[in-house]
């Protein structure tokens, strides 16, 4: 044998050992990052939910008149209605997080939403059919549209209000002894289950005329039902496997309220620990209410206290990107039916199709992250672990397709070289083709926004899991998603300025003004950002902490033995002038 073929079986072997070796590695951390049973149950339960939240926007828009079966006419969109079908879904989770962490429990919450979803679908499914399919007569029709579909409503938004509050608290219950990496997973997997959610959510923005529109609307209830009714068979028979999130022992929240009503009374310490005088920094108004101060509650409720209204303000400091999410969601289709080609591909429904992208991204990235390039290049997690990073990331993102959108829109009005350009975002139904550019270019701004909602759910969820305060977690979830909605909200006006200046189309200016909303929000994020990370929370015990209680309750035996002068002289201690008179007292002396 050769020298040369010699070193070629040597290369040979070299390569099957290591691939051998990536192998073995690659299963290892593949088995590392597997999610338990009750993880994986609870991010089934997810898709669900969240597409029962179509269903009750639906209802919300049929109840103010904009029921399907007008779908076709050039009916203009009330910007109260889209407010309501935002706001309403959202409105009561901070107030079910609140009684999920202090009155229901975890665990009854998760039951109850699965229960409440189930029969408002069901409901809400038989409304539809006696509706649409069995019933000819007036007042049964409109019997079951504001009697059966107002009960419908009220129990999806409860049901998915004590789900989406308490799913990730919920979730962590579940996690007791787990690795960061693990709970990452969980948190990973449960916004995929959103995200499959959402993209079936918005099934229902075909906008076709007749009875096809109505089968797919009924089509979707009763998926939604089908597969609540699996999620509820496997809660109810594997019960036994989550673990118990434990009974409420208080209530964090009249804590935080009698923090800050001991604030607001006092403007300095009573009975100050002398071991408190040595600090280089002066103590805020609230930390007065700290025992060592002279306050009557623990350094944790404090900080807690402090922790909580921290985390609202970066929440409110997110709303530059939650306020475009109509005009790139909701509308979105919109844009690209204006473009060449979206009218003749695939049945008319290109645009639509192509648009899917934006949910599509989330539940490509989850699997292929989770499943191949985390489990061979583990060392690239290190990059991803803070929360503020990636909502920078989300900004950036968000911003490259706001920009590109509004280029792709300057562009294609430019090549038609036409004053007569019509505004097609007031009309409900899709508009033709009027821009000779193709509606392929809009991949581009679709897969930008889709990459920064990605980020902004994930990042979101696991900024509440790794800061929020256990026992508040469900309420301060719930506060994220009222957040979300109201600035949702706040940007759905302004989707319907009709703007026409520089021969540019109406959706040009619209992603101008969203663009001139949003940079200041940007703004406010980074400083906020800024100002949280630079907080110093302070440990709950201490050296010097440790030192004062034990020294407190030498002090505090002293009376039982007869005076401090007798437990000086009995451990032959230096007396220097102390006496039962000169005795400090501590508020914790106990």
């Amino acid at each position: 044998m050769t020298t040369l073929e010699q070193s070629e079986d040597f290369d040979v072997g070299d390569n099957m050992e290591f691939s051998k070796k990536v192998k073995k590695s690659y299963l290892k951390e593949l088995r590392e990052r597997n999610i338990t049973l009750p993880s994986t149950l609870l991010v089934f339960y997810a898709i669900p939910i969240t597409m029962s939240v179509s269903i009750g926007q639906g209802i919300i828009m049929e109840l103010f008149h904009y029921c399907p079966k007008t779908i076709g006419e050039d009916k203009h969109l009330d910007p109260f209605e889209q407010w309501l079908k935002e706001f309403v879904i959202f409105c009561l989770h901070p107030l079910i997080g609140w009684l999920a962490d202090t009155k229901l429990g975890r665990e009854r919450t998760i039951s109850l939403s699965l229960w409440l979803t189930w029969l408002g679908t069901a409901i809400q499914t038989i409304s539809h059919c006696i509706r649409y399919d069995y019933c000819t007569i007036d007042w049964i029709s409109k019997t079951a549209t504001y009697g059966l579909s107002t009960v419908a409503l009220v129990l999806l938004i409860i049901g998915i209000a004590c789900y989406q509050s308490i799913i990730l608290a919920y979730g962590l219950d579940q996690l007791p002894d787990a690795s960061t990496g693990q709970i990452k997973r969980f948190v990973h997997w449960l916004t995929w289950g959103f995200f499959v959610g959402f993209f079936f959510n918005y099934l229902n923005v075909v906008k076709t005329v007749g009875e096809l529109s109505r089968d797919l609307i009924l089509g979707t209830m009763l998926g939604v039902f089908g597969i609540l009714s699996v999620a509820l068979v496997l809660h109810i028979h594997l019960k036994d496997k989550f673990y118990p999130s434990g009974k409420v022992n208080r209530n964090p929240y009249k804590t935080v309220l009698n923090v800050l009503k001991y604030a607001w009374k006092h403007k300095k310490a009573e009975n100050r620990s002398a071991f408190t005088y040595w600090e280089n920094k002066a103590p805020s108004r609230i930390d007065y209410a700290k025992i060592k101060y002279g306050g009557p509650f623990s350094e944790s409720d404090v900080e807690d206290t402090k922790l909580s209204w921290k985390i609202v303000v970066v929440f409110l400091s997110l709303g530059g990107l939650f306020i475009p999410h109509t005009t790139v969601v909701s509308q979105g289709a919109y844009y690209g039916f204006q473009f060449h080609g979206a009218s003749d591909h695939v049945h008319g429904y290109g645009a639509y199709i192509l648009w899917q992208t934006f949910y599509q991204i989330g539940i490509i990235s989850i699997p292929v992250l989770d499943l191949i390039i985390l489990p061979l290049f583990p060392k690239i997690e290190y990059f991803f672990t803070n929360s503020f990073k990636g909502f920078c990331i989300a900004i950036v993102l968000l911003a490259l397709g706001l920009v590109s959108m509004g280029i792709i829109e300057a562009v294609a009005a430019t090549m038609k070289g036409s004053d007569d350009i019509q505004c097609h975002l007031s009309f409900t139904n899709f508009p033709n083709s009027d821009f000779k550019l193709s509606y392929f270019y809009f991949i581009i701004p679709w897969l930008f926004v889709g990459m920064s909602a990605f980020f902004i759910l994930l990042k979101g969820f696991e900024f509440i899991c790794s800061q929020a305060p256990h026992e508040m977690s469900g309420m301060l979830t719930g506060a994220f998603w009222l957040i979300r909605a109201i600035f949702i909200s706040i940007g759905t006006p302004l989707t319907l300025l009709n703007i026409s200046a520089l021969k540019l189309p109406c959706t040009f200016w619209v992603i101008v003004v969203q663009l001139c909303v949003c940079i200041p929000f940007w703004i406010l994020f980074l400083i906020a950002s800024k100002w949280y990370q630079k907080r110093v929370r302070e440990q709950d015990c201490p050296i010097r902490t440790i030192t004062e209680r034990r020294y407190s309750k030498f002090l505090h035996n002293s009376y039982q033995i007869g005076g401090i002068q007798e437990v000086f002289h009995k451990y032959d201690l230096p007396v220097n002038g102390w006496s039962d008179n000169t005795l400090p007292i501590y508020p914790n002396s106990n």
